[in-house]
């Protein structure tokens, strides 16, 4: 699948499905202890209070069958993700929490109020992954280097 060709496409319905998934962690996720807000804050997250975790069994993957298979491909989805950052909304997989892996996400947390919106990160970021790959796309490099 030539995601390049079809990404004008994509990023309205990545966008879309991002938003309802903040909204459900956002309504039904937890807060940050008062230890991981200090964490939040460490990564340069400017409203930790904001942030809210949910558990999952797994990460949810898109019921769009093309935006599915998309963020499979590029790498973003899959059985092995451990957690997935929508702005102030963050899934962890049941079973790979750890200080390291909240501290990457509340980076992206970071990523996201210094762009805005859901839509403003996104339009940066899966360009960024399509044409550097999940690795080497700088949004992600940024990630680790905080922890």
């Amino acid at each position: 699948m030539d995601l390049q060709a079809i990404l004008p496409m994509l990023l309205p319905k990545a966008v879309g499905w991002a938003e309802i998934q903040q909204n459900d962690i956002l309504a039904s996720g937890r807060r940050l202890t008062p230890d991981e807000i200090a964490t939040a804050r460490a990564v340069g997250v400017s409203q930790p209070e904001e942030i809210r975790i949910k558990a999952v069994p797994s990460i949810p993957v898109p019921e769009d069958a093309l935006l599915a298979k998309a963020a499979v491909q590029v790498g973003l989805l899959g059985p092995d993700t451990a957690g997935l950052t929508l702005f102030y909304g963050i899934f962890i997989r049941e079973g790979t929490y750890s200080r390291h892996l909240l501290a990457h996400e509340c980076r992206h947390v970071q990523q996201y109020e210094q762009r805005g919106t859901i839509r403003e990160f996104l339009q940066e970021y899966i360009p960024e992954v399509l044409t550097l790959g999940y690795s080497n796309s700088p949004l992600e490099k940024d990630a680790p280097r905080c922890c």
